[in-house]
């Protein structure tokens, strides 16, 4: 009488069937897309506060002609921004420090020391030029000077908001500190 080893499979080891193997992979899959979903929609949660304040310059003319620049800020948010510091995002030169912006607020400060490196007259232009069959069209696209934000906002987190409007965390410690005269 022959004594048969049951030696089924790769390495004798009984993987199972086809349909169990597919649905573990799918299953593993959709929990790694699941996971990777939830942690992006708490990283924009985290973010959503700063993404609602903004900031910009705007020129007047001063009582003796000469050009006054005036840093605008807004919250569209419903909580507030502490310790907002406006920086030119070409140098990243201090322009002002604002405290405090409550939730739905806005404030405009007049820009009283520049930084060395800051040009107010720098604008930002595209011009393009796009021919097609019914003529060409000539587009012409002027923007002020762009402007960078750090900020903490209502729940503490301190950020950083580039030019192109990137929000990225700051690391503690990393904030700059305010002008005294400012």
């Amino acid at each position: 009488m022959a004594n048969y080893s049951n030696a089924s499979g790769w390495l004798g080891w009984d993987w199972g069937n086809v349909p169990a193997w597919v649905g573990a992979v799918l299953t593993s899959g959709s929990l790694i897309v699941a996971s990777f979903t939830f942690w992006r929609s708490r990283r924009d949660q985290k973010r959503e506060h700063a993404s609602k304040v903004a900031a910009w310059i705007s020129e007047e003319k001063g009582e003796n002609g000469e050009n006054l620049y005036f840093v605008n800020a807004a919250n569209g948010g419903d909580g507030g921004a502490y310790e907002i510091n406006v920086k030119d995002a070409m140098s990243g030169g201090l322009l002002s420090y604002i405290p405090e912006l409550p939730a739905k607020g806005r404030t405009r400060k007049r820009i009283e020391k520049y930084p060395e490196s800051w040009n107010p007259n720098l604008r930002i232009s595209e011009v393009a030029l796009t021919p097609s069959l019914e003529g060409s069209e000539l587009r012409i696209r002027i923007a002020d000077v762009p402007v960078g934000l750090e900020l903490r906002d209502a729940l503490g987190k301190r950020w950083r908001i580039d030019k192109d409007r990137n929000i990225k965390p700051m690391k503690d410690g990393s904030r700059t500190k305010p002008l005294p005269n400012l």
